[in-house]
């Protein structure tokens, strides 16, 4: 069972325990933060299909919008926008996932001997006026 199978059984369970009326008001105060999960359904030649969006809010000037097959799935994903969100604020969902990774690579290779922002001041120092060579 990976952590993500896990935490979304955790989540599965835990939403499941609550009573219909806390179920519902966790979900009325959920959406007046920021997060919105909405059932949707659609007709594609012939056949039924339902899904649920995950409005993630306004990032960067864009509303972030994102499908899912289960409820399950939105909100899971939803639980970790709000502790990204909490944790390293609006600045960290700016980044797109390639960023994300190779900020993870830099500090991997700094190891604990400088932060990535005294790493990036000093190679701007050295760097010549034309650019890299």
């Amino acid at each position: 069972m990976t952590k993500i199978d896990f935490f979304i059984d955790r989540l599965h369970r835990v939403c499941s325990n609550l009573n219909k009326k806390t179920e519902q008001t966790i979900r009325r105060d959920t959406q007046k933060i920021w997060l919105r999960i909405r059932k949707r359904k659609t007709k594609v030649k012939g056949h039924n299909y339902s899904y649920w969006i995950l409005d993630g809010g306004v990032v960067d000037g864009h509303r972030v919008y994102r499908n899912f097959k289960t409820k399950k799935e939105a909100l899971f994903e939803a639980q970790k926008l709000r502790i990204e969100r909490s944790k390293i604020g609006e600045d960290a969902l700016r980044l797109n996932e390639k960023q994300k990774k190779e900020a993870v690579l830099a500090y991997q290779k700094l190891n604990g001997r400088a932060t990535l922002l005294d790493a990036v001041e000093t190679f701007l120092q050295h760097l010549p006026q034309d650019g890299v060579k």
